[in-house]
């Protein structure tokens, strides 16, 4: 399912329009949660507007609005709360469950795949809306072979195309931990940065970062037979030492369970999110 940046911008648009907001549309949503040092009357607005933004549509609007998208809400949520980490990245967080317009859907084990679909769309599409291409490097990981080839031809991908098969994925990782990792280790040592948010304020050469997105990661380890277990050690080894210099993690999976997310990997994984789970442990 595609979600095109334009996409978002619509969709959040009419969120605000159906809620009444006073911040009606996409780019005044995005220049206001820039500004944060308002004071006295300017404060109360601004509060008064985050407050709005806990209104949550009628179902029927979802179903009857052309422009309407049931991540607009947390999307709108989550660049109005954002906050500044510097080197031009903002990091909005939110917690959000999506309508279910299909009651059918209720009970098909397909209504999550969907929609950690639509979240991982959402999660690169707001990447490329707020980082220019060559400021961000990306490596997406495709299973299914569909999901994210509306990407494949994004200019700063960093093996120039969607990995699909397992021993790709294998070579990424390997390359990842073995090489870039370490090159990048030594660069921060070099300018005697304690991370890349450091050496970057610094730098005439700036380090870009690099977001690695992997889907159906339970299939992937499947997939990887002899390799699993490299495959696990590899992307244990990602989530524990690589956001310093720059490389951040994401992971999709339909079966979150201990024996695919272990208690190490799970550790290291700084940020979940959950459409629905089967036990209150996953």
């Amino acid at each position: 399912m595609e979600l095109s940046t334009e996409r978002v911008r619509t969709a959040v648009t009419a969120y605000l329009q159906e809620i009444d907001a006073p911040v009606s549309t996409w780019e005044a949503l995005v220049s206001l949660s820039q500004h944060e040092d308002y004071g006295d009357d300017a404060a109360a607005e601004r509060e008064a507007f985050d407050h709005t933004l806990d209104r949550d549509p009628d179902r029927e609007c979802f179903i009857e609005h052309e422009d309407a998208h049931t991540l607009a809400p947390a999307l709108a949520r989550a660049i109005f709360r954002s906050e500044d980490r510097g080197n031009g990245w903002r990091v909005g967080k939110t917690v959000h469950e999506p309508p279910r317009l299909d009651a059918a859907a209720r009970e098909d084990g397909d209504w999550n795949r969907k929609w950690v679909t639509v979240f991982l769309d959402s999660l690169l599409s707001c990447i490329l809306e707020t980082q220019r291409l060559d400021d961000v490097q990306l490596a997406i990981i495709d299973p299914k072979l569909t999901n994210f080839m509306f990407f494949r031809d994004l200019p700063n991908l960093v093996t120039g195309d969607i990995i699909t098969e397992a021993d790709e994925v294998c070579d990424l990782l390997d390359q990842l931990v073995n090489e870039e990792i370490s090159r990048r280790k030594e660069i921060l040592t070099e300018s005697a940065s304690v991370d890349i948010v450091d050496h970057n304020s610094r730098a005439d050469n700036p380090l870009s970062p690099m977001v690695v997105v992997v889907d159906e990661y339970a299939d992937l380890l499947d997939a990887a037979e002899d390799d699993a277990d490299q495959m696990e050690t590899n992307v244990r080894r990602i989530a524990q030492i690589a956001r310093s210099v720059g490389i951040h993690l994401v992971i999709a999976t339909q079966r979150p369970s201990a024996n695919i997310i272990n208690t190490d990997l799970w550790s290291n994984l700084d940020m979940r999110a959950a459409f629905r789970v089967p036990s209150d442990s996953d």
